[in-house]
């Protein structure tokens, strides 16, 4: 038994990764506590001292990580893990692989390599006719997506009705076979054929073709243009297009003597990085190789700019981006391949992200490409405000002076100003404005919707104009005024007016009648809420200080109509009647739940206003007192 097991293994393994095969193979043994990494032809002899129940797809050159990629030999896999709650549950693998294989065929899909059971599902394999090189695994990855029934989301197609269906036909294809998306990375391992699945007990084996040596290897080229929205003829012969309409607008520009303008170069694809990417190229053409190597920078810039490139999605390799850079870098002991080499570690990184790993960073993952801050790439080049305003940099604009990046507060206010939209100042300088002619109107005796109809604005905006300038406490009464809590002030009064004459200052200071000659107010309509001890306490205290606020009130209004009256000296009959007239307006207040300011007198100005009056903003009828 474990002969066979063993013959299994090796002859899974021979189709996998041939002997002459490039890279290292890792082998994972029980609950991926241990792994090895082997070259091919040392595979049977690792088995034999390895207990391996797991086989990584592809090749790798050190480590199984998409950095160090050695060779593709799986261009596309899957994984059908078979649950309760797949109507092909119970079935026998042998039938689910030609289920499969039957959507295949009726898509135009090429049939997999090999089929494997795992145990709890099945897995599926397609290796090409020879294996393809790392710089492929983009487009393996971007086939790998539409194949297990991904759609454009946008850019050309995106709204094909064509290629929405053809989309559509891919997905439907995996109805019921519980496929699991999370394993198209290229480090990705599976289960090795002979061995014995711990969680269910059954042993992998082949389930399609009936041998290992019956396996067919696919073109990768026919398989792409089978899953891929467009095939590479269709996208050829629509790039001809394109060129034929360019030079035809080209050519009939020329003939009627236009000067064809340009196209303007985007980095709508690249975003800030690809646009950080741009500003030191401009750098690198305005220095030139001298410049740069004066500057003792062409490593560091090359490294910025290729690191911008990968992290902005440009993509590319080191050779690619060495060849684009040679002109700006090369020369005096720096040669192409030189920058080549010092570019590898930035073309690992990418590889590792393409291939869907992540690195830690503090408490979560990030890219493994790294984003350099704007303020260490200025630093580190040398970038100085004279030079970013000569070449016309943004994001490269060193902090300092008079140039320094907007804050997200500033370009906001930025942002509003160029709407037209008034600033905080000046809506407070309007407020303070329209709050002295609402408490003018108010002293001139005009109530709240009268006021509110002059100004053509609403009672509650008139309200909250008083209260910008008012000097008293602003309060909502829930409760009636008692004897209790006028009882305090009647005992001031007894303690500082003991000749029975008060001055228009003592009225200022809060001072008001003795409680005796208030009128008992009528309950008020029951609060809403209760009031704790302390929140009952503040009103009491807020309905003092009103009451003593509308006593000199209507102390000084009595006084300014009786003009033979010395200023200087109120007599307690006043006082007495300023505050009856004070008792009756609290009352007032209480019941309507508002402030009333009453004056009898109105000037020219009110008088001109109420003449032609605005429409009024709410149709109420209006009180006496308001």
């Amino acid at each position: 038994m474990e002969r066979d097991a063993l013959a299994a293994q090796i002859a899974h393994l021979s189709v996998l990764h041939p002997a002459r095969s490039r890279g290292l193979v890792t082998l994972m043994g029980y609950n991926f506590e241990q792994s090895i990494d082997v070259r091919p032809r040392d595979l049977p002899r690792a088995l034999r001292t390895f207990e391996a129940t797991h086989v990584s797809l592809q090749r790798f050159h050190d480590t199984r990580q998409g950095e160090g990629l050695a060779k593709i030999s799986a261009f596309a896999w899957f994984d059908c893990e078979i649950t309760e709650a797949s109507p092909f549950f119970g079935m026998p693998p042998e039938e689910i692989a030609g289920i499969l294989l039957s959507r295949f065929d009726e898509n135009g899909v090429p049939r997999p390599s090999h089929i494997t059971f795992s145990g709890r599902g099945i897995w599926g394999v397609w290796q090409p006719e020879r294996p393809l090189p790392a710089s492929a695994q983009r487009r393996v990855k971007r086939a790998l997506h539409h194949f297990w029934g991904g759609s454009l989301k946008s850019g050309r197609g995106s709204r094909d009705e064509a290629v929405q269906a053809k989309a559509d036909r891919l997905k439907a294809m995996w109805d019921g076979m519980d496929l699991d998306m999370a394993v198209g990375d290229m480090p990705r391992v599976y289960r090795l054929a002979g061995t014995r699945n711990e969680k269910s007990g059954e042993t992998v084996r082949l389930v399609w073709p009936s041998s290992w040596a019956e396996v067919e290897r696919q073109d990768f080229e026919v398989f792409a243009d089978a899953v891929m929205p467009f095939s590479r003829m269709e996208t050829e012969a629509y790039l001809a297009e394109c060129n034929a309409n360019r030079a035809a607008l080209a050519a009939q520009a020329a003939a009627e003597g236009r000067t064809q303008q340009a196209p303007r170069v985007t980095n709508h694809g690249t975003g800030f990085y690809g646009a950080i990417a741009d500003e030191l190229l401009k750098v690198a053409a305005h220095l030139g190789p001298q410049g740069l190597k004066d500057g003792r920078i062409r490593g560091r810039i090359a490294h910025h700019i290729a690191s911008a490139w990968a992290y902005s999605g440009a993509g590319g390799d080191a050779e690619e981006w060495a060849a684009k850079l040679a002109p700006y870098c090369v020369g005096y002991k720096l040669t192409e391949a030189n920058l080549r080499a010092y570019l590898r570690p930035v073309e690992k990184r990418l590889r590792r992200a393409e291939a869907g790993e992540t690195s830690t960073w503090g408490d979560g993952t990030r890219s493994t490409v790294y984003g350099y801050s704007t303020a260490r790439i200025i630093d580190e080049i040398g970038i100085t405000q004279a030079l970013a305003r000569e070449l016309g940099l943004v994001r490269l604009m060193p902090t300092g002076g008079d140039y320094r990046p907007m804050t997200p507060a500033e370009r906001a206010a930025k942002a509003r100003a160029a709407r037209g939209c008034q600033t905080k100042a000046e809506l407070a300088r309007l407020d303070q404005v329209m709050a002295q002619t609402c408490w003018k109107m108010a002293l001139e005796g005009l109530n709240v919707t009268e006021t509110a109809q002059v100004l053509g604005i609403t009672r509650a905006t008139v309200r909250r104009y008083i209260d910008i300038i008012e000097l008293d406490v602003s309060i909502e009464y829930t409760g009636p005024v008692t004897e209790t809590e006028i009882a305090p002030l009647a005992a001031a009064i007894d303690d500082t007016s003991t000749d029975e004459v008060v001055t228009p200052r003592h009225a200022t200071l809060g001072v008001v009648l003795p409680a005796s000659a208030a009128p008992t107010l009528p309950p008020a309509k029951a609060p809403n809420r209760r009031l704790s001890a302390k929140a009952e306490a503040r009103k009491a205290l807020e309905r003092t200080a009103r009451l003593a606020l509308l006593t000199e009130h209507f102390l000084v209004a009595d006084l300014s109509s009786r003009q033979y009256i010395e200023w200087h000296r109120v007599d307690v009959q006043q006082l007495e009647a300023a505050q009856a007239e004070a008792l009756r307006t609290l009352q007032w207040e209480v019941e309507d739940g508002c402030r009333h300011i009453v004056q009898p007198y109105r000037n020219a100005e009110v008088r001109a206003a109420m003449a032609n009056p605005r429409p009024a903003p709410c149709g109420s009828r209006p009180r006496v007192l308001h």
